[in-house]
């Protein structure tokens, strides 16, 4: 299945809101948590870690302005408005055996060692999900459910109902699947600096020695079912994620453009320049975004102010630019016949990359003639990955 976080709100990060991540673990939160900082100075990133936010101050959380926690919903309650969340789910069989895995590599001869870590290492994976004691198995039942409401057990379909409530206040949901375009649809929907690379990081990969990973197909069917018995109500919300937020081939999120002059603005949401009529060039470009092999499409909007004079003339040329590969990557002529006075046509351009490219522009060029509206930013959509 393609499928890649989506954006629910169309607000952008504005000056002094909190982004905030829950990292529910082995959901690639570490990859997350390296890139997202990266656009914050170390002053701004809050260094609690754990659910233990409610515990601090006001005053003193509302110095940061980037909050990353294995935590859950009743303590990011603590996180300073104004904030937005975003999170990372995981198919809840695969997340079981890689925390499993990841338990198994931890030290144990630490005076404060995790009790779990030494049930994982004297078990192997048939015995452990069948014989280790409840304390140790709750952090494989049920736990993105208790992540996104509370901690406190047990679970039931109302905390089910909860989770997915809780899911609707966030601003971007995404899957281990596709990290990467996870990062990529957090960054243009805050509108962030562009430039970071997202490094995945495999914290349990790192630590192995020789063994190859535990997955689906090399497990007993049987520990897989207990596994799906223990999270009923995380494969649930999985499901209900990837229906919901995560669906495939519609990974939508808006881009803002670089305005090339001091043209007029119109007030709007997203706000809008309008270009004289006798000007001609290049009027939005930018924001020299990199896209993932695959097949994008992008959304510009277009309007004239007044009657469009010489219907049958090019008015804008819309187009998507790579300068590492020198080249345009599709181009589209907007007739003024086809734009209307003070409301917005949406003219698509759709884009196949073989290549993840680094520095993709959508550029917007006004012929001389009747004066223009542009949208400054575009809706950047994934139509299908490579």
């Amino acid at each position: 299945m393609d499928a890649v976080g989506t954006i629910l709100s169309q607000v952008p990060l504005i000056a002094r809101e909190r982004l905030a991540f829950l990292h529910i673990e082995k959901t690639a939160g570490t990859a997350v948590i390296k890139c997202l900082s990266s656009f914050f100075s170390e002053a701004e990133c809050c260094p609690v870690r754990d659910a233990s936010l409610r515990y601090h101050l006001p005053a003193d959380l509302a110095a940061y302005r980037f909050f990353s926690a294995h935590s859950n919903m009743e303590d990011f309650e603590a996180v300073p408005k104004p904030r937005q969340f975003v999170t990372v789910l995981r198919d809840p069989v695969d997340r079981a055996l890689s925390y499993y895995e990841y338990l198994r590599y931890q030290s144990d001869e630490t005076p404060h060692a995790d009790p779990r870590v030494r049930v994982a290492k004297a078990l192997d994976v048939n015995a452990f999900f069948f014989q280790a004691p409840d304390f140790t198995l709750h952090a494989f039942s049920n736990h993105m459910t208790g992540c996104l409401t509370s901690p406190h057990r047990p679970f039931s379909t109302d905390t089910l109902a909860r989770a997915k409530e809780n899911l609707h206040r966030f601003a971007c949901v995404g899957v281990v699947e596709h990290i990467g375009l996870f990062i990529d649809a957090v960054i243009g929907h805050f509108d962030l600096q562009a430039g970071a690379n997202v490094e995945r990081v495999n914290v349990t990969r790192q630590m192995r020695a020789s063994n190859d990973p535990l997955h689906i197909g090399t497990v007993d069917p049987a520990v897989i079912e207990r596994i799906r018995e223990l999270n009923q109500l995380d494969i649930a919300l999985y499901e209900f994620a990837l229906a919901e937020f995560v669906k495939p081939g519609l990974a939508a999120y808006p881009v803002k453009l670089i305005c090339a002059a001091p043209f007029d603005a119109m007030k709007s949401t997203p706000s809008c320049v309008v270009t004289p009529g006798d000007f001609g060039g290049v009027v939005l470009f930018g924001p020299y975004r990199r896209l993932f092999p695959g097949q994008w499409a992008v959304a510009f909007e277009l309007a004239v102010q007044g009657d469009a004079a010489a219907p049958g003339e090019v008015a804008a040329v819309l187009d998507i630019y790579s300068g590492t590969l020198g080249r345009v990557l599709a181009t589209l002529s907007v007739l003024t016949s086809e734009l209307a006075a003070m409301a917005f046509t949406v003219f698509t351009l759709r884009v196949d990359l073989a290549v993840m490219v680094p520095d993709i522009e959508f550029r917007v060029w006004k012929q001389p003639g009747a004066a223009l509206i542009c949208r400054d930013e575009v809706v950047l959509s994934q139509v299908a990955a490579r």
